[in-house]
């Protein structure tokens, strides 16, 4: 329903949904395809990826957030 409210563009939601969705889905499927030898490099690196870009994704939520706060 918000999506018709706003009148968003329904091919740029749907590129902007699977290209903000798509890292997160090759890195969950190579950590699970490797949770059986946890201490291989393609386990250890897939998790690393994800510990990153949860990061990535806080730090800019926080600045967004603040610079939401000063308008």
């Amino acid at each position: 329903m918000y999506f018709g409210a706003v009148k968003a563009d329904p091919q740029k939601y749907m590129l902007g949904s699977i290209l903000g969705m798509l890292p997160n889905i090759v890195i969950s499927t190579i950590m699970c395809d490797n949770m059986s030898k946890p201490t291989s490099p393609a386990f250890f690196v897939s998790v690393v990826l994800f510990v990153l870009i949860s990061i990535i994704a806080i730090i800019w939520y926080i600045k967004y957030i603040k610079r939401e706060d000063k308008h």
